[in-house]
């Protein structure tokens, strides 16, 4: 369930305040709330873009191209606007993602941020789906827990759901409904460790765990070949010139400012 709306307002309040002159184009809530994986004591995570104003960009020292926070129940991770697209370009799958969670705040800058993550939905996430899915394997095998082995079913889930009907769920419970309807899954690891993701893994449910591994890994490379999407998509162009309006404008905007205070003065 997402947070209330009293929630999602305090945090845009501490996102602009930690932005201090940058602007925010787009912002977006993530993590166990939007997948309706969230406990009482589970943070509100924040994703999104930002834009560096333009003169900064043009000194030496340019900073970091992502803000990071974590204050209270709040995180916070958000990229610089040429970040964004550069890696959004190379097909990340983090970013392609953070244009169809449900949206808190966009800026209007004539960016349609569905349209063009829509773009981006081709073939190649499967790359991506696994290979984070992969990690939370990884992880869950040293913490011994049971929560990173649910995101592992999460992200492949979400993955076979993406390649098969070409868009994006983050509804774990329709994710999994799909993987039983579709005979992706007919594993029992879920049963046992969805309702308490905090109970330790034994050694037979690593075994059990890793043969439902291998039959999604074999099921969502043969639904990408199948997929409807596209094998990939070039939009190094568009997002170039995206980027070039945005900085253009940012600069006419303080050169209005600029000559608005000079005839104050004069």
């Amino acid at each position: 369930m997402l947070p209330t709306k009293v929630a999602l307002d305090n945090g845009l309040k501490l996102v602009e305040q930690k932005l201090s002159g940058k602007k925010l184009l787009f912002l977006a809530v993530s993590g166990s709330h939007v997948w309706g994986l969230e406990r009482p004591d589970s943070d509100i995570d924040f994703r999104g873009v930002y834009q560096e104003p333009t003169i900064n960009l043009l000194q030496l020292d340019k900073g970091s191209d992502t803000v990071e926070m974590s204050v209270d129940n709040y995180d916070l991770q958000l990229y610089e606007v040429e970040k964004f697209f550069r890696m959004l370009c190379n097909h990340n799958g983090n970013m392609v993602n953070l244009m169809f969670l449900p949206i808190v705040y966009v800026d209007n800058n004539n960016i349609n941020w569905v349209e063009l993550g829509t773009k981006f939905l081709t073939k190649k996430l499967r790359y991506y789906y696994r290979g984070y899915a992969e990690s939370q394997r990884k992880r869950a095998m040293s913490c011994r827990g049971g929560k990173a082995l649910i995101y592992t079913y999460r992200e492949m889930f979400c993955g076979l759901y993406t390649m098969k009907y070409g868009n994006i769920n983050h509804n774990f419970n329709q994710l999994w409904e799909e993987a039983k309807k579709n005979k992706w899954y007919n594993g029992t690891m879920l049963d046992k460790f969805y309702p308490n993701i905090l109970q330790e893994i034994t050694d037979e449910d690593w075994h059990r765990f890793y043969n439902e591994w291998e039959e999604l890994c074999i099921q969502l490379d043969e639904i990408a070949k199948i997929s409807p999407l596209p094998d990939t998509f070039d939009g190094r162009n568009m997002c170039s010139e995206l980027l070039v309006n945005l900085r253009l404008l940012d600069l006419d905007e303080k050169n209005k400012e600029m000559s608005s205070l000079r005839n104050n003065y004069s």
